[in-house]
């Protein structure tokens, strides 16, 4: 699992997920299925979350939550404590019980993507195959949250569905409930099945939402580990930081992205900007050459090698004038 990004904010929403420690079931039976959902409704009550979604499987749990008092890592250390130990009391057992720390991904507080991101959790037993997909349905499994959108007398109070069915225009009815389940039977039988949302996203929500994090993000590493932030999380730092210096030495060298595209894979003014980049910023080797159009990856450790070892010449005069820059 990766570590746990700690960047949270007031009214944030989050996907979160956790597993069992190595060769542990979070959950085996009905039993501890009610256990799950006492903890969290004490958790959601405790720490004044909204739940939009939720999945447990033997391996995995998976939350949707949003927390107006931006308290995500104290909330989660009570659940996962409190789970744990209720759970290893009914089973006679001690020790580790969730495998490090959890994953929270950022996800926009808008209807539009918390409806997006719940209709994601809601496909994950389709995902892992946990029930017969040619012959049954999503409500067939029924650890998750989906089947109590589809029965308001099962229904707890602390489920919010409301945001979540009128973005995509359902109402909590006989009528919209069917509309929602035909929906999901509908995703199901689609690549949104298949690969979540979240494979590979730092974040879920609009440009405007994830240059947001990334200035708060940018803010927070001054008083904390770049390594206690998310991998995919910090290259879209790193790449934010890239994209700034190269436009600031484009203008250095008097360059428009057009004209960067139609020069030599190795032409010295190229060179000179792969050697700051890589001189400056974490982004890999494959980023920086498809940004300056430099064929081979290869290109970038020979242009910096090129630009680090000139004592004259052009790319020692390119060398000045983009330090001068900065």
């Amino acid at each position: 699992m990766k570590k746990q990004p700690k960047l949270t904010f007031n009214g944030a929403a989050y996907s979160l997920t956790s597993c069992g420690d190595y060769g542990i079931n979070l959950c085996e039976t009905e039993e501890e299925y009610a256990i799950f959902l006492e903890i969290l409704e004490r958790t959601l009550a405790s720490f004044t979350w909204n739940l939009y979604a939720f999945c447990l499987t033997k391996s995995h749990y998976y939350l949707l939550v949003d927390t107006p008092k931006g308290n995500l890592p104290d909330g989660m250390r009570f659940f996962s404590s409190q789970y744990a130990q209720r759970i290893q009391r009914v089973r006679g057992t001690n020790g580790h019980f969730f495998r490090e720390s959890y994953q929270a991904t950022p996800v926009e507080g808008t209807a539009e993507f918390l409806a997006m991101a719940t209709n994601d959790i809601h496909l994950e037993p389709a995902r892992q195959k946990l029930f017969n997909l040619k012959t049954g349905t999503l409500s067939d499994y029924a650890w998750s949250s989906y089947n109590l959108y589809l029965r308001p007398s099962a229904r707890p109070s602390w489920l919010s569905i409301n945001t979540v069915l009128n973005a995509q225009g359902f109402n909590d009815d006989r009528s919209g409930l069917t509309r929602y389940r035909n929906l999901l039977k509908k995703q199901t039988a689609s690549k949104a099945a298949k690969t979540t949302i979240f494979k590979n996203e730092w974040a879920i929500g609009s440009t405007t939402f994830k240059t947001q994090l990334l200035d708060l993000l940018d803010e927070k590493l001054r008083h904390i580990s770049p390594g206690s932030i998310s991998g995919n999380m910090m290259a879209a730092y790193f790449q934010r930081q890239a994209e700034q210096l190269l436009t600031t030495a484009m203008d250095s060298l008097k360059l428009s992205r057009d004209e960067l595209k139609h020069l030599k894979k190795m032409d010295p003014r190229k060179q000179a900007i792969c050697w700051y980049l890589k001189q400056n910023s974490s982004v890999r080797s494959r980023w920086i050459t498809e940004q300056l159009h430099m064929g081979d990856t290869g290109n970038t450790s020979l242009a910096t090698r090129n630009v680090k070892n000139a004592t004259d010449g052009l790319l020692f005069e390119l060398r000045k004038r983009v330090i001068n820059e900065f």
